[in-house]
């Protein structure tokens, strides 16, 4: 199990979104949401998993910015 602090994504969660309008894909997001949880699932710390599985809410929710936006400017 990893014990080492879990990194946060909140500075990166709007880079990814602009990296995703620039591709018109959410594949990178939805990688880095995948990634979060199969690696917060590995700390063996409660608090650190904790973080990390909660993380990945931040790349989801970016998903969900981004479709909404784009239905909203009627893509």
């Amino acid at each position: 199990a990893r014990s080492a602090t879990p990194t946060t994504c909140r500075s990166t969660s709007n880079a990814c979104r602009g990296i995703s309008n620039l591709l018109d894909s959410d594949d990178g997001m939805a990688f880095q949401a995948i990634k979060k949880l199969t690696e917060g699932l590995q700390f063996a710390d409660t608090a650190a998993r904790e973080k990390e599985l909660l993380g990945s809410i931040v790349y989801i929710a970016g998903i969900l910015v981004r479709q909404r936006k784009a239905i909203a400017d009627g893509q």
